[in-house]
């Protein structure tokens, strides 16, 4: 292993040593970094596709009880919904998108669900 990738292996599991480096270290890391971190966001960003996937697009009629509204609220609401999906004309959820969305913790409507948050 090289003296530069040891020292980013130490920043990853201290990264308040960065304080420490001088700029000239700080200088030969930075091609590292950019680099690695170009692959790890393309990766992050991919979409996956195919029966690995993991994600279902469901119908208004399955998200909406998952989310505790109604169809009818689902339908105003959906462009502002980061987990809708349109297919043409069709309207569709992600299904990982609605879980994280509902995992989330609420800003500024705690504890008064969903319909709180964007009502």
């Amino acid at each position: 292993m090289t003296s530069a990738l040891r020292q980013l292996a130490i920043l990853i599991e201290k990264p308040e040593q960065a304080a420490a480096l001088s700029p000239a270290t700080a200088r030969a890391l930075l091609p590292h970094l950019l680099g690695l971190q170009t692959m790890v966001l393309a990766r992050a960003l991919a979409v996956t596709s195919g029966p690995d996937a993991g994600d279902t697009l469901l119908t208004v009629a399955q998200a909406a009880p998952r989310l505790g509204v109604s169809p009818d609220w689902l339908y105003r609401r959906a462009d502002r919904l980061p987990f809708t999906r349109r297919l043409g004309r069709q309207l569709r959820f992600s299904s990982l998108g609605l879980d994280e969305y509902l995992a989330a913790p609420p800003s500024l409507a705690r504890g008064r669900g969903v319909a709180a948050r964007l009502a």
